[in-house]
This record gives structure tokens, sequence and C-alpha cells, in this order.
């Protein structure tokens, strides 16, 4: 239960969950939206569109948070590699 806990609560699991739901507001919800009489989800290409621009924004912002994650790593060892080594003390000689 512990295991299928921590793999529920996965970063990419909850986003692919939060996408999802929005897939489904815009799907069925979409005819129902609209500003006076204009309602510019009431057809399914509409709504397939508007569908694909979040996915889109979705996996770019994905792509720019892993790339971000690389990068501080990167910068992160490097800094470990360049830090000079710690003095040595050694213990004196009884």
């Amino acid at each position: 239960m512990k295991r299928l806990f921590q793999i529920l609560t996965q970063k990419w699991i909850i986003s692919s969950i939060g996408i999802i739901a929005i897939i489904i507001l815009i799907w069925f919800g979409g005819p129902y939206l609209g500003l006076g009489d204009s309602k510019p989800l009431s057809t399914p290409f509409n709504r397939l569109l508007a569908i694909l621009v979040v996915m889109l924004f979705w996996g770019f912002n994905n792509l720019r948070l892993r790339f971000k994650a690389t990068q501080a790593n990167s910068a992160m060892i490097d800094k470990l590699i360049s830090a000079p080594d710690a003095p040595s003390e050694t213990a004196p000689d009884v």
C-alpha cells in the first residue's frame, strides 16, 4: 500500500491526472462556455484545437522544468568538482 501511495504521489502522475481533467472539461464543458452569443468551443474541431494547445503548453512546460533541473544538476556537479579539497586533519600521534 505504501508503494502504491508513492507511485500515485509522483509529480508526473499528479500532473497527468490534472491535464486529463482539463481535457475532459474542455471536451464536455466547451459547448456550454461562451461570451454573449459567441460559443468558441461549440464545434469539435475547436475543442480539439484547444486541447492540442493545452497539451503543447503542458509538454513545453515539462521540457522547460527538466532542462532547468538538468542545468542546476550540472552546475552543482561542476561546483563540487572545482571545490578545493578540505584540509585533512590527522590525528596526533600518542
